[in-house]
């Protein structure tokens, strides 16, 4: 197969702040190290299966316990070394452990990805949960999962150890194999193999009793292990061990960014969801009503009136903001595979010749060493270096932006998607004109840098939501469960 022929496995890094490695996985494991003289590294097949796939590894130290509940928080998760932000969460409930992950894979065309524990790597207490993407066309990123099996087992994940194994699978080949049984007889030729093989391994047991046999120097049969089962000639595609290639970081994983390396244009467009009547007209309303009662209309701030005080001053309206959050956070588990739950929320205005949101990213910041790092700066020299990098901002535990719009009687006021600094203007634009009711969602990442149009007239009022996978910025106060959301698309 020439080196155009090769299938393959790309790993998109769209949230640099998870760190996570991917590697082949190894031939051992500890326990069979453990076993009597590493008996257990005779079995080929063992060793070929643990070797079948690339493992993602935790970056973190973590604890978890489950007390046998469905609900989210009977789950604890204890992050006992490694830094912010943290991958895993409780989001299914049931006690299911969730680790969200910093990569959008993708394979060549007619291929799927099997997401499985690491194989022939047993622990005590939880089981991986499997599963499989074709991840050949499909745009969302994945999370792996975990269900403990025993409450009140205290379960550790070590740093550096393997969360999940990937498998390359071609889409249709199992499809494709035609199962059979048939009686011994009807192949002479296989029957007489058996039947040989057979012989020789009841001879090779019988002679392990005889002191100084060939057999008890030899402590077990090689046979299969150096593919060649009897005197014959051995098989030509025998493996005893797999090379798997390490995948390339590339500039664009190691925080330095190339044109070349950036997701497609329709890549980026598929995650910028944009929905009408996300809300109906008598929530847009309720919402606007709770900022007039608590928020201020001054030109030189976006007037934020945050959401979470509204359950001790405004019980009814808490409830309301919390059933629109409940599906936001169903959209984004549909849309992208991502558990998470609400940081931070609230309602803004922005008055008519007054503050806009300036160019940026929710989570990250484009670097440059000759430019720094203000993303309008960066648009107006027309940075165009090689060596930027890619570095956390203030929130970098933020992985989802939520805009939700709440009236429409102004003008201006648009959003614009796009013209972000360096390699990350000129993939594409997106202006969405604000109507009531109207849900943009998006990853917070530097793929997204976005910023507002000053409105020309009239007041702009939008709900503006952010969420995160990481348990220590998960507001209580907006950790919901999924469901039905009474005048919610």
């Amino acid at each position: 197969m020439s080196h155009d022929a090769q299938p393959n496995l790309i790993a998109y890094v769209v949230s640099p702040a998870l760190r996570m490695r991917l590697v082949p996985a190894p031939a051992s494991r500890a326990w069979m190290e453990a076993t009597d003289v590493r008996f257990a590294h005779r079995c080929l097949p063992l060793l070929i299966a643990n070797q079948s796939g690339w493992y993602l590894l935790s970056e973190h130290k973590l604890r978890v316990i489950w007390n046998g509940g469905k609900t989210l928080d009977s789950l604890r998760i204890e992050h006992l070394e490694g830094e912010r932000p943290y991958s895993a969460a409780s989001h299914f409930g049931h006690g299911i452990l969730t680790f969200s992950l910093p990569y959008l894979f993708r394979t060549s065309p007619g291929y799927n990805l099997l997401i499985r524990g690491p194989a022939n790597h047993p622990k005590d207490a939880i089981s991986a949960l499997e599963g499989v993407v074709e991840t050949d066309w499909c745009p969302a990123t994945f999370t792996v999962n975990w269900k403990l099996t025993r409450p009140n087992c205290p379960v550790v994940f070590e740093r550096g150890e393997p969360i999940a194994m990937l498998v390359p699978q071609r889409r249709g080949e199992m499809e494709s194999f035609r199962p059979l049984i048939r009686k011994q007889e009807s192949d002479p030729q296989t029957l007489d193999s058996y039947r040989t093989w057979l012989n020789s391994r009841s001879q090779f047991l019988k002679d392990l009793q005889k002191p100084d046999s060939a057999a008890v120097r030899a402590k077990w049969q090689k046979n299969y292990f150096i593919g060649k089962m009897d005197k014959a000639s051995g098989v030509d595609e025998h493996q005893t061990k797999l090379h798997l290639q390490s995948f390339k970081e590339s500039d664009a994983a190691a925080g330095v960014v190339a044109f070349t390396q950036a997701p497609e244009r329709e890549k980026i467009l598929a995650d910028l969801v944009v929905l009408e009547n996300f809300v109906d007209h008598a929530t847009c309303d309720r919402l606007v009503e709770i900022h007039r009662r608590f928020g201020k209309l001054e030109a030189t701030s976006d007037n934020g009136v945050p959401l979470v005080g509204l359950r001790s001053s405004d019980p009814e309206a808490f409830g309301i903001v919390k059933r629109v959050l409940m599906s936001i956070q169903s959209l984004i588990t549909d849309r992208f595979r991502q558990a998470v739950a609400c940081d931070h929320t609230l309602v803004c205005a922005l008055t008519a010749g007054g503050y806009r949101h300036a160019l940026h990213a929710d989570n990250a910041m484009v670097v440059c060493p000759q430019h720094g790092s203000n993303a309008e700066h960066l648009v107006r020299v027309q940075c165009s270096c090689t060596n930027i990098r890619i570095a956390p901002n203030h929130t970098p535990w933020r992985t989802h932006s939520a805009l939700l719009y709440l009236s429409d009687e102004h003008t201006g006021g648009h959003i614009v998607f796009g013209d972000g600094p360096n390699v990350y203007g000129g993939i594409y634009r997106k202006e969405i004109i604000p109507t009531r009711g109207l849900l943009v969602l998006t990853p917070s990442n530097e793929m997204y840098f976005h910023q507002t149009i000053q409105v020309k007239s009239g007041v702009r009022y939008s709900m503006n939501s952010w969420f995160t996978n990481d348990p220590k910025y998960m507001n209580a106060g907006w950790l919901v469960d999924s469901g039905a959301t009474p005048g919610c698309r």
